[in-house]
């Protein structure tokens, strides 16, 4: 997978590329297949970190096909040669064909046991941060529900209506908590794999994920639930404090559970470090960020306000109900790009956002907060934040908005560590 991850970013950067190029170009002007060449200044933060920590399994992986990874440093750029000539970008996109064809043919990837990993991970981490919601509980039952939350794959028969929303990734609700709040509720993670569904709805399901296949879809899935798992048991741990929300769509429960969600993935993947494969958590959220970016391109000036508008109100605000909450697209691109676009690397940030989220008392409604309660480096900031997270590393200035985030800064020559002059692996 980290094969097709570095071959989707390079492709994607030289996309990016030929675009401006096309800008500056006349429009009669074609534009022949151009090298691979990735300029790693362009790079942001969170891509160069995945290749700091998964060189040398992509060394070790590219060689069995004999494909060298190499660095030009005068030129500040990285390439991918074979047999002495440098690939095209017409190369990496066949070879990632063939890729997912493959993973289509011989992989099964245990997306119930990536999410049991996570629903783990969550559970140790939320237990530390919000031990104050045990209050007048019997000690240990935060850590009890959470732990018992549980990965169920959801069948489809070809039948049902609203495809998109019966297999949309979400928790629900298998029994109610009690009056009291003493017995929690017990939920469910629903989950789909594209290989149980039949070849016209998997044909649906790659669409609805902009996949051109099902080993790519099958590859997508690994990331979006990984990620969006932490999501799912933060809605989980807001039925175990009995908050609720009067409004239909409950848009401020959602914006409360995707608010630290990507905080949370963070440090769970920190928390579970020892058990994860090499440069995971970087290699999801480089991912989650890039698909951020594309649902973002793709809303007009209209449903980008709408955004802004409930994202700012800290879900106070509603957003449209023609252009949003009845269009279940736009309304879960909505909850997963916040969750990207209020992601901090820092132990910090994530107890401040969870502070706030879980500030209002048992059984009470989730909008009776102000905004004076939220620690001012987490708050929300004018204009759309994961374009900044997007930006090259080189550009400091991006970064002014994260003043609580505690991760390395990664540097070019992180990834040149241990290595020859020119050669990352």
């Amino acid at each position: 997978m980290k094969v097709a991850t570095v071959f989707e970013f390079i492709i994607s950067a030289m996309d990016t590329r030929v675009r401006s190029m096309r800008r500056m170009e006349k429009k009669s002007s074609v534009i022949t297949d151009p090298l691979a060449v990735w300029d790693f200044t362009t790079a942001n933060r969170f891509q160069l970190s995945f290749l700091h920590d998964a060189q040398d399994s992509l060394r070790s992986t590219l060689e069995l096909i004999d494909i060298k990874f190499h660095v030009e440093l005068a030129k500040k750029s990285i390439i991918l040669i074979r047999d002495k000539m440098v690939l095209r970008v017409s190369d990496l996109r066949s070879a990632l064909a063939d890729i997912d064809a493959m993973t289509e043919e011989y992989v099964r990837f245990d997306y119930h046991h990536i999410i049991e990993t996570m629903i783990e991970g969550s559970s140790k981490v939320l237990n530390r941060h919000c031990s104050k919601l045990e209050r007048g509980r019997r000690p240990g039952s935060l850590r009890a529900f959470t732990a018992n939350i549980k990965p169920r794959a959801t069948k489809v028969d070809g039948k049902i209506t609203q495809f998109r929303r019966h297999t949309t990734f979400r928790i629900t609700e298998e029994n109610k908590a009690t009056a009291d709040h003493n017995t929690p509720p017990t939920c469910s993670i629903l989950y789909t794999d594209v290989l149980d569904l039949s070849d016209e709805d998997a044909q649906t399901f790659c669409i609805n994920l902009r996949c051109d296949s099902k080993g790519q879809a099958m590859r997508r899935l690994v990331y979006k639930y990984a990620f969006l798992t932490c999501r799912e048991v933060l809605k989980g741990v807001q039925l175990y404090a009995g908050q609720r929300d009067v409004e239909r769509f409950q848009w401020c429960r959602e914006h409360h559970a995707s608010y630290p969600a990507g905080s949370l993935f963070l440090a769970v993947c920190e928390e579970l470090k020892k058990i994860l494969p090499t440069a995971f958590t970087f290699e999801v959220f480089s991912t989650e960020l890039r698909e951020s970016i594309f649902k973002w391109a793709g809303w007009d000036i209209e449903i980008k306000n709408d955004f802004f508008a409930w994202r700012d109100s800290y879900g106070k605000t509603s957003p449209s109900m023609l252009r949003v909450s009845a269009n279940s697209k736009v309304s879960q691109e909505f909850k997963e790009v916040l969750c990207v676009d209020s992601c901090y690397v820092s132990q910090w940030a994530l107890q401040q956002q969870l502070d706030f989220i879980f500030s209002v008392r048992p059984a009470q409604n989730v909008r009776r907060f102000v905004n004076s309660e939220i620690a001012l480096q987490v708050r929300h900031r004018v204009g759309s934040r994961i374009l900044r997270l997007n930006a090259p590393t080189s550009s400091n200035s991006t970064q002014r908005d994260v003043p609580c985030c505690d991760a390395r800064p990664p540097i070019v020559a992180m990834c040149m560590q241990s290595k020859g002059p020119s050669e990352v692996s």
